[in-house]
C-alpha cells in the first residue's frame, strides 16, 4: 500500500480564488476536531501516479482523458491558513446560504441522525458498499471499473446527503475549487472536459475530511469534484448510505422525476425539538 509522504513546501501550492469551495461545520469543537484530522493532496492522473505505483491504472475506467486521484505522494496536514480559507463556522458567518453550490456542510451524530430519520421515513435513498483499502471508491455504472474524482452531472442543482453508517470510518475528499470557476468549461461540462481543464490548469487540490460513523455531509455533487477513500489513516469504510434525491424546499426550478423536496431547516429544528422520534 503506497504511504502519506511529509510536507510539501508552500511553493507548490496554487493560489486560492473566488470560486473557492466553503466547508461549513456547527461547533468550534467540530473545526478543533477537523483540524486535527484534515489532509490535502494535490490531484494527479492515474497514469502519471501508476509510474510509480505498478497497476493503480488497471481498475480505472478507460477513456480518452485519464482519471484523476489524489497524489498520495503530496497528501498531508492541511496548513492553518488553507483551513482558516475553507472550514467555517455556521454561527459565525452570517453569509451562509444553502443553496450556494461552494457551501458544504458537514453535520455531526446529533444532526446526522436527522439524516437517518429522513431515510427511514422513505425519501428515496441508495446505498454503496466500499472495500477498504480504495484510493477512490465511486464505480462506473457502465464498465463497473472505479472512475477517479468526478462530479455528478445529472445532480446538476440537486444536493447530496451522505451519511456514513458504518461500521469504520471513511475519507470525504473534496475539491477546493467549484467546478463552475475552471476555465475554459461549458455550462454543463462533461466530466472528461473537467478533467481536461483540471490538467491543462494545475492547481486543484483536494480536502480529505474524516467521516466517522454518524457524520454526514451535505453539498452540491454537481458542481463540486468529489469523490471517497477507504486507504487513508487505515480508515476502511464497509458501508455508506446516500441520500441524493432531494431539492430543497424554496428552489423555484422545476422538480425532476423521482426526488423529494425538503426543508432540511426544519427538520433539523424538529429534530433538536424531539419532534421526529416518530419517523425512526
Amino acid at each position: 500500500m503506497p504511504r502519506m509522504t511529509g510536507e510539501v513546501p508552500a511553493a507548490n501550492m496554487a493560489p486560492l480564488g473566488p470560486g473557492d469551495v466553503r466547508i461549513f461545520l456547527k461547533t468550534r469543537e467540530a473545526l478543533a476536531g477537523a483540524a486535527a484530522t484534515l489532509l490535502v493532496s494535490e490531484v494527479v492522473s492515474v497514469t502519471e501516479l501508476d509510474q510509480e505505483y505498478h497497476g493503480l491504472s488497471g481498475v480505472y475506467s478507460s477513456s480518452e482523458v485519464p482519471a484523476l486521484v489524489p497524489d498520495i505522494r503530496t497528501t498531508r496536514h492541511a496548513s492553518g491558513d488553507l483551513i482558516a480559507q475553507h472550514l467555517r463556522l455556521v454561527d459565525e458567518d452570517g453569509g451562509y446560504n444553502p443553496e450556494d453550490p461552494r457551501h458544504i456542510r458537514i453535520y455531526g451524530p446529533d444532526e446526522a441522525a436527522t439524516v437517518a430519520r429522513i431515510i427511514n421515513a422513505g425519501i428515496p435513498m441508495s446505498s454503496t458498499v466500499c472495500p477498504p483499502g480504495q484510493l477512490t471508491t465511486t464505480v462506473n455504472g457502465n464498465t463497473r471499473l472505479l472512475q477517479g474524482l468526478h462530479r455528478d452531472r445529472e445532480d446538476e442543482y440537486i444536493y447530496r446527503i451522505g451519511l456514513n453508517v458504518g461500521p469504520a470510518n471513511r475519507m470525504s475528499l473534496i475539491g477546493t475549487h467549484s467546478v463552475a470557476v475552471l476555465p475554459g468549461l461549458s455550462a454543463n461540462p462533461t466530466n472528461d472536459e473537467v478533467r481536461v481543464s483540471i490538467i491543462q490548469h494545475p492547481g486543484m487540490r483536494l480536502f480529505h475530511l474524516l467521516q466517522p460513523p454518524g457524520w454526514a455531509y451535505r453539498m452540491w455533487t454537481g458542481s463540486v469534484f468529489h469523490d471517497a477513500s477507504t486507504l487513508f489513516k487505515g480508515a476502511p469504510n464497509t458501508y455508506t448510505k446516500i441520500l441524493p434525491e432531494y431539492v430543497l424546499h424554496d428552489d423555484p426550478r422545476p422538480m425532476p422525476e423521482g426526488y423529494s423536496r425538503i426543508d432540511f431547516a426544519s427538520l433539523l429544528a424538529a429534530h433538536r425539538a424531539g419532534q421526529l422520534k416518530g419517523l425512526g
